[in-house]
Order: structure tokens, then sequence, then C-alpha cells
């Protein structure tokens, strides 16, 4: 294993980790927010360009730091990176499993009942996600 990638790991993982941290704090209690006042002509294209943008915004960073929390969990079987790739985890399976659906119905057109389970599935996430800032920020 690359010596300086270890040592530089850590570091790389709580940064990206305090991004998207920043990210879904500002999606949970602005943008989405915002979804129920966007004229319902006008919410399919700007749902579309919503998801779009996202998907370099977050879901890159998302990549990235699925790699570097299994590289840190793997590479030093130390709690602290065990605990973080599990809440990474979580974050993943609540994506895929609750986000990811929602915003499929919601790229038909806007309606409160799936706007609801995004805000709540997205609530799940901020609360993975400042666990796991606040978890590095002391440890790392």
């Amino acid at each position: 294993m690359n010596t300086t990638l270890i040592l530089w790991a850590p570091q790389l993982e709580r940064a990206i980790c305090h991004y998207l941290t920043a990210v879904i704090l500002v999606m949970q209690f602005t943008h989405y927010q915002c979804f129920p006042l966007i004229e319902r002509s006008q919410f399919q294209a700007f749902h579309k360009q919503h998801t779009s943008a996202l998907g370099w915004i977050a879901g890159l960073p998302m990549v990235v730091d699925l790699l570097l929390a299994s590289l840190m969990a793997l590479h030093t079987r130390d709690t602290l990176w065990l605990i973080n790739l599990s809440l990474v985890a979580g974050l993943w399976l609540v994506t895929f499993f609750a986000s990811v659906p929602a915003h499929n119905q919601l790229t038909l057109g806007y309606d409160q009942k799936n706007w609801k389970r995004l805000m709540k599935s997205n609530g799940i996430r901020v609360v993975l996600c400042v666990l796991r800032s606040s978890i590095l920020v002391v440890n790392v």
C-alpha cells in the first residue's frame, strides 16, 4: 500500500465528509424546502436540472468518500474507521433505497407525498453526515 496515500487518506476522508455534510445540509434546509414553491408546469425541467447538477456535486464525491472510507477501514482495522465505513454504508443504503426512488417519482412531476418521502430520507442522511463529521473532527 502506498505510504503517502495512507498518510493523506484520513485528512482527505475528513475533508470529503465535511464537504458532503455541507452539501446535504444546504439541500435539506434550503433547496428541498423550495420544491413546493416551483411552478408545477416548470417542476419537471427544474428537477431534471437539479438531479443532473447534483450528480457532479454529490455523486462523484460520494464515490471517492466510499473508496477512502473503505481504504481506511481495511488498512487500519481501527474502530474509528470501521464506524466511519458503517455510516458511509448507511448513507449509500438510504440514498439508493429511499432518496433515489423518491427522486425518480419526482421526475414525473411534483407531488407532496414523494417530496415528503425525499425530505424524510434526506433527514436520515443529514443525521448520518453530521454524526460522521462530528466523529472525524474530534478524532482525525
